[in-house]
């Protein structure tokens, strides 16, 4: 459940289950709840005012009259007839001037837009795929392109090069790897064969065993120089010097399959702390290897059932499959670092070396590994992540020196996936939490800024101190790239607003200087100002692209380092065309309120014509997350079923970022540390309540939230915790419904110990489990699926038993053999929730 882990740059794809920022679709009648309005609306298809308006058409002025005076006198007696009469007007208006988003196009990801496609591979080359599928290398300088790999190249009967799904090139540039026969594993991880093109030849070099069988590998991973590489096979790692040789070296022998893990992580590790399929570290001279091992012996395994196909004999019975997961306070995987010395490798005595982890670090959790020069860097985090040691190693001696350490008494520490470090290794810039109080903040808040450590060898630990280079009340959420040449270093941040995001250039010589935004007046071709962005440097940052990504349709653009615009990569223009004739909802921001100094974000899209007067009431959504760090109210672009609700349905639909979100400062961010499932979900409660208070258009009596993995579980604490019915109804999608059954890392890090002696009453306090008697009176959907990796469908299990030991009539629908994501079953998943929903606001 890895939402919450960092600020994404990419956010404008169709709603995604929401670990992943993968994805969700519904409709209502926007009438109030009388049964002769709603007999129009029975199909639930939204087609029942454009049927009216075509009879009032049909028979001419005398009925539209004669309507007009039967509403006018019995106004007192027929209110919802009026209701209905005036919604139908709106929509007419609208319905005349424009088409509305296309449920099918919506669940496919037809309006999702392009994506920088390329990787920077130089200071001035782009490896992407261009429009035919061809594999091509991109000239920023000269905005040329050479096809390296052709379209039509096939092995196996497979065209591996259109079809590729996974590419990469040799230093040196001579060869191609091309990832084929894709099977996925979990989130990040997959198998693959790989076959190596000769560039210039073109000749097809597969990676095989020694008997010529195609190796199903794990990872692939270049060395920085020359084409060598390494790879990872049954769970060892093996070292090829070139392409050409025939030989391969067996770098470790201690690998288990589902147990001990080297050069790839293991389940928890990919989803909750690497986000990658891979674990190994190449040094910047190619000469040292750095791998990570992950012990799973004693780590529990849980059983997950596969159906298989209906009618197939080989489905008779069902199998299990086995998944070493750790759940909070049971045994974690071991994690070790190593580094291999690739110069030795044809001793037999190869020279490995351990870096071991600080010793004052309870059950230590390997948090992010990085070159400095020729030292390897290592962050490492206590079990519960509220401890963190930064060490650099010697890889010949394997002695290693903390150089940054800090522990926190409230709150946690996210991944270590930010360091940047000087080419010489002696500097150090890292994004980390600082006071805030001359900007105004209070005393206990803190903000995540952008801070220099020299690592220069003088001195201990207490000489390496955390300098700020930037402050104030917003978050910096990314460090682009260091320019060592001219001294700057680029990074992306909230400074205008927690809904926005621009690129911010900061000279370090001058770091009194304040930064300047380099995208804060930048307009798009469509002539919209850009206020979300990510961006792509090159290896020396003479070049960049910058992707802006809302709040219109995203462009993708090439700049070089002083701001020239060289190229528009790619406007998006057909998925700007498809939308040209549709109006969509109007996206309104708020600030609530919610005590404590402190205020939500809240997010609204309003349905096209909506009547802001109040005399149309109209249904209202919540879509939650919820999760800590997390964050929804942005100003990213995305066509998503929640917009399409709003376009199609006459929805009301709200994202509210509370307490435990991200980027308004640690103090909120930390307000529901220990304690799950409290402080996030009165937000929705409460917020909810002041929108339909507030907003003279809202129905207080046709309202429901909804939301996925852990928005399923915010949903399902949001019913049992309302007691005065804010909600009529909700939706979870994949919940967690108790924090014992989710992983450690993810539980640990917010929660602590299921113990006595740390946090055992936080655990029943946070379960959802057993607290359902509020969920009686009110409508409720419970959606999983069988083969969820991540929640396990175990989860919806013990909801559905709590709920039926109470007597409680809930609704499930169940996915065999789907996991968390849904991927196979979209548009029934879809169509499930649409008629939920109709029947939630009839």
């Amino acid at each position: 459940m890895s939402k919450g882990r960092s600020y994404s740059r990419y956010g404008y794809v169709l709603i995604q289950d929401p670990d992943a920022a993968e994805s969700r679709t519904g409709t209502a009648s926007a009438f109030s709840s009388t049964s002769d309005v709603n007999m129009l609306h029975r199909d639930g298809s939204g087609k029942g005012s454009r049927r009216l308006h075509y009879v009032y058409i049909g028979a001419g002025l005398i009925l539209v009259a004669a309507i007009i005076i039967l509403g006018y006198l019995y106004n007192s007696m027929q209110g919802t007839v009026l209701h209905a009469q005036s919604l139908v007007k709106t929509r007419q208006n609208v319905e005349e001037r424009e088409n509305r988003l296309n449920a099918k196009s919506v669940i496919h990801s037809r309006y999702e837009p392009n994506r920088f496609n390329g990787t920077w591979i130089t200071d001035n080359e782009i490896l992407m795929k261009d429009a035919y599928d061809n594999i091509v290398l991109f000239r920023a300088d000269t905005l040329t392109s050479e096809i390296i790999g052709f379209n039509h190249t096939t092995y196996s009967g497979l065209t591996i090069v259109a079809d590729a799904f996974d590419y990469h090139l040799s230093a040196d540039k001579k060869y191609l790897m091309i990832a084929h026969s894709y099977h996925k594993l979990y989130r990040y991880s997959f198998f693959a064969s790989y076959v190596a093109i000769n560039i210039e030849s073109q000749e097809l070099r597969p990676i095989v065993s020694p008997d010529g069988i195609p190796l199903v590998i794990q990872t692939v991973v270049w060395s920085p120089v020359g084409n060598g590489f390494a790879y990872v096979f049954s769970n060892n790692i093996y070292y090829r010097k070139s392409v050409e040789d025939n030989k391969d070296y067996q770098l470790t022998n201690t690998g288990r399959i589902n147990t001990v893990y080297t050069g790839i992580p293991d389940w928890v590790y990919e989803e909750e702390v690497l986000s990658s399929s891979s674990a190994l570290w190449f040094s910047p001279s190619g000469r040292n290897l750095a791998y990570a091992s992950f012990d799973d012996n004693r780590t529990m395994i849980m059983t997950i059932p596969f159906y298989g196909n209906p009618g197939h004999p080989g489905s008779q019975y069902t199998q299990a499959i086995n998944l070493r997961y750790p759940k909070p306070g049971r045994v974690n995987p071991v994690a070790s670092l190593n580094v291999v010395d690739l110069s030795e490798i044809e001793s037999d005595m190869k020279a490995t070396t351990n870096l071991p982890a600080p010793t004052d670090l309870r059950e230590p959790v390997l948090s992010g590994v990085n070159w400095a020069n020729e030292s390897v860097v290592a962050a490492w985090v206590n079990r519960v992540q509220n401890s963190a040691r930064i060490t650099r190693c010697s890889v010949n001696e394997g002695v290693c020196d903390v150089i940054f350490s800090r522990d926190l008494e409230r709150g946690w520490f996210e991944p270590f996936d930010h360091l940047q470090f000087s080419s010489d290794g002696k500097k150090m810039l890292m994004i980390l939490s600082h006071s805030q109080e001359a900007a105004g903040s209070s005393p206990e808040d803190t903000w995540d800024h952008l801070t220099y450590i020299d690592l220069d060898d003088k001195g201990g630990i207490k000489d390496k101190v955390p300098l700020p280079l930037t402050s104030g009340m917003f978050t910096v959420t990314e460090i682009l790239a260091w320019d060592e040449k001219e001294n700057n270093v680029y990074f992306l941040s909230t400074q205008e607003s927690p809904t926005v995001q621009h690129m911010y250039r900061l000279n370090l010589a001058n770091p009194t200087i304040p930064p300047v935004c380099m995208t804060c007046d930048l307009m798009t071709s469509a002539n919209q100002l850009c206020r979300y962005s990510g961006a792509s440097f090159s290896i020396n940052t003479s070049f960049y692209v910058l992707s802006c990504i809302g709040p219109g349709v995203p462009e993708i653009t090439l700049f070089d380092k002083s701001g020239k615009q060289l190229l528009h990569w790619d406007t998006n223009e057909e998925l700007r065309s498809s939308l040209a004739n549709i109006i969509l909802p109007t996206v309104r921001y708020m600030t609530v309120p919610i005590g404590h100094n402190m205020a939500a974000q809240v997010k609204l899209f309003l349905p096209p014509g909506l009547d802001e007067t109040g005399s149309i009431k109209y249904p209202l959504l919540i879509h939650v997350y919820g999760g800590p760090s997390s964050f929804q109210v942005t100003e990213r672009f995305s066509i998503d079923w929640n917009l399409y609700l709003a376009d199609n349905k006459d929805i009301v639909v709200a994202y509210i970022d509370g307490r435990n979100s991200a980027l308004k400062g640690n103090a909120l961010k930390y307000s529901g540390y220990r304690r799950l499932g409290t402080v996030e979900i009165y937000d929705q409660i409460n917020v909810t309540r002041y929108l339909q208070e507030n907003l003279p258009y809202i129905d207080k009596t046709r309202t429901a939230i909804w939301g996925w993995s852990y928005g399923g579980y915010a949903t399902g604490l949001a019913l049992a915790l309302d007691p005065s019915n804010v909600f009529k109804c909700g939706i979870s999608v994949a919940p967690v419904t108790d924090w014992i059954y989710y992983d450690t890392i993810y539980s640990e890090r917010y929660m602590g110990l299921p113990t006595f002696e740390d946090n055992l009453e936080g655990y029943k306090l946070a379960a959802l489990n057993n607290k359902v008697e509020n969920i009686r009176n009110k409508q409720y959907l419970l959606v999983h699926g069988t083969m969820d990796d991540n929640v396990h469908f175990q989860q919806s299990m013990m909801l559905a038993k709590s709920l039926q030991h109470a007597d409680i009539l809930f609704q499930t629908q169940t996915y065999p053999d789907e996991e968390h994501g849904l991927i196979g079953v979209r548009p029934h998943f879809y169509h499930t929730l649409e008629r939920f929903l109709d029947s939630c606001f009839a």
